[in-house]
């Protein structure tokens, strides 16, 4: 059984997103192993009657770009997150693997709240060593304008 430190919260507000974007992204350095508790995002005010398509995928390229966000801890007994960096609306820099693809209505948003045993777990310096969440096809332009969004997601590490 893996012994983790604590629960680390990652969040992002208001943010307009009108492309295939990622929402957030964590790189899990070596030595440092990540279980993902929960993972979500909602409109901030836009009450569009559409679906749209989201995944979680995992890849071994460090994103570049967006924002750095602050890992804010839940519980626990260490500081900083073990030296993971949470990205908030970077781009990808490998090829991604989806790891569980899903969808959501706009007006409800989106929850990963997996059981114990289907949760994500990241390893870093494994073949998957950074794991995110993003919108896998672009918004549709006709459908709504520039989707502004909370997102989050909860790790233990």
């Amino acid at each position: 059984m893996i012994r983790y430190n604590g629960v680390y919260s990652a969040f992002e507000l208001n943010q307009a997103i009108t492309t295939a974007d990622v929402l957030i992204e964590l790189q899990v350095p070596a030595a440092t192993q990540i279980e993902i508790l929960r993972m979500w995002c909602s409109p901030a005010d836009n009450l569009i009657d559409d679906v749209q398509e989201i995944e979680i995928y995992g890849n071994d390229g460090v994103a570049t770009g967006g924002t750095a966000l602050t890992e804010q801890e839940i519980q626990g007994q260490d500081d900083a997150a073990s030296g993971v960096t949470a990205l908030g609306g970077p781009t990808i820099a490998a090829t991604a693997t989806t790891l569980y693809p899903d969808s959501f209505h706009l007006q409800n948003g989106w929850l990963y709240l997996p059981v114990p045993e289907e949760r994500i777990r990241v390893a870093g310096a494994g073949t998957i060593d950074n794991v995110g969440f993003r919108f896998h096809v672009a918004p549709g332009a006709s459908v709504y304008p520039p989707f502004p969004r909370r997102s989050a997601t909860q790790v233990r590490m």
